[in-house]
């Protein structure tokens, strides 16, 4: 149903889309009839009908209309060619889900706002070209300075030469704060880049086999019905105590958790630490090179260290893994560093557990999602700013519907998240589960999605919600 949902959006938008550029074709067509007979035919019978005026006259009066048409040719040109390109590529995906309809989910992309949340927050080089374009300004009055000088006019109107020099200093100034403002950013993309070379680079992978051989296209044979049921958690007050080592917020044992997102959406990590994930248990999370800090590089380069910044292999993820602090925060304010792009100001009014951010190496990040999988009670899945493009995520999900049950597994979007494309692409990974997972059987299983953004007491009551799920009793 929900591939069928996406097909008939698809037919509908390529419909639209050619009624739309046909309109516009349409309609320019007549402005630019106007134009060539404004221009051509039109001032001779007007100099004609009134001799007084001279033909010279006629074609230059004639060019306001003319300018007025031009606007409207524009117009309605590109409007057309917008919507001919809109329908050029409906047109494509249509045809693709034609030949292979039972990847619809996968060739159908979501509506814009769906990226919205992904979209509001730039990486490190986008910042740094944003803050950096501004030099252009002070260094361009400099080089007019150093061309014109700078005249003041005096009360008799003739031109003073003025010292340029205190001028020239502020702009260099500003020039410098400004470059001071984008470096920090710059260095921190630099390290991210370096990190991400040595992760793609083999040389500093364990020379180890996977942890086991995946199935070739080895389904279950009975895949149950699946019901994706979004909700939005209530804010609701709950009695809260202070974390300690052996009891969580609602004082029960701290759970594992395991955190899975799309690497490049800092904007929802940064909203996922805000919340209340971190008083119910330590949160377990899969670093991504834009985390590391020039710090972290210029140790790895000290002593050829390289091979230690990454989990390279189980014996490496697990000593990682003890190496992670277990000792509960106090209440308080602080500053989470090394886990995203940036380090994030979180407030924890009941005290927290510590993050235990992990940075994998490429070849072995597969095998540590596994791992992870083997260890925590709970599994997040942020799907927000998801696309078919991001193979990470597919490969998580598809991990999570094979091999964890369903009662521990919340899904979280955002506000403009595309439902009917979420709905789709949980049903297109549901039907291709794995022999032996623990969701096959019979019956009717339930995935919840979770529209986050309410607050950390929604979080909490999604959490409890969680719990009961978890322990059979909802």
């Amino acid at each position: 149903m929900t591939a069928e949902d996406l097909r008939d959006r698809v037919r509908a938008k390529e419909t639209e889309s050619l009624r739309s550029a046909l309109g516009n074709t349409a309609l320019a067509v007549p402005w630019a009839a106007a134009i060539v007979g404004l221009v051509v035919f039109a001032p001779e019978p007007l100099a004609d009908a009134v001799p007084e005026v001279p033909l010279s006259t006629w074609r230059t009066l004639v060019l306001f209309p003319v300018v007025l048409c031009c606007f409207g040719l524009f117009e309605r040109g590109w409007n057309g060619t917008r919507d001919w390109y809109d329908w050029q590529r409906a047109h494509s995906v249509r045809l693709a889900v034609d030949r292979r309809p039972e990847h619809a989910a996968l060739l159908i992309p979501p509506l814009e706002d769906h990226l919205s949340a992904l979209r509001a927050v730039r990486g490190h080089r986008q910042v740094m070209w944003r803050r950096a374009r501004w030099v252009v300004i002070p260094v361009g009055l400099v080089v007019a300075i150093a061309i014109w000088g700078v005249q003041v006019e005096e009360p008799d109107g003739t031109m003073r030469d003025v010292p340029a020099a205190p001028y020239v200093v502020v702009l260099v100034l500003i020039a410098i704060a400004v470059v001071g403002a984008a470096l920090p950013r710059w260095r921190r993309w630099q390290a991210g880049a370096t990190a991400e070379k040595w992760s793609r680079d083999p040389a500093y992978a364990a020379a180890l086999d996977r942890l086991a051989a995946d199935p070739v296209d080895v389904r279950a044979a009975d895949i149950p019905t699946l019901r994706v049921r979004f909700v939005r958690p209530s804010p609701a007050a709950y009695k809260v105590r202070t974390v300690s080592a052996t009891r969580n917020v609602f004082g029960w044992p701290p759970e594992e958790i395991a955190y899975l997102r799309l690497f490049d959406n800092h904007a929802r990590i940064r909203s996922f630490l805000r919340g209340a994930w971190r008083e119910f248990g330590y949160v377990h999370i899969l670093r991504g090179s834009g985390s590391v800090s020039p710090a972290e590089v210029a140790q790895a380069r000290s002593g050829n260290a390289i091979r230690t910044l990454f989990a390279t292999s189980p014996r490496t993820f697990r000593a990682a893994l003890a190496a992670c602090p277990t000792e509960p925060l106090p209440p308080g304010r602080r500053r989470l560093t090394g886990i995203t792009n940036t380090a994030e100001r979180v407030h924890d009014p009941a005290g927290s557990y510590p993050v235990r951010a992990l940075l994998c190496h490429g070849s072995f990040w597969q095998s540590a999602v596994d791992m992870l999988l083997a260890r925590v009670g709970f599994v997040v899945v942020d799907l927000s700013g998801y696309l078919p493009a991001n193979t990470g995520t597919q490969f998580e999900l598809q991990r999570v519907i094979d091999r964890f049950p369903l009662t521990g597994v919340v899904l979280l979007c955002d506000e403009s998240a595309d439902r009917t494309f979420l709905r789709a692409q949980i049903h297109y990974h549901w039907t291709r589960m794995a022999a032996g997972s623990p969701n096959a059987g019979v019956g009717e299983r339930t995935v919840l999605v979770a529209i986050t953004g309410a607050g950390r007491d929604a979080d909490r009551a999604l959490m409890a919600q969680l719990l009961e799920r978890r322990r059979g009793r909802a």
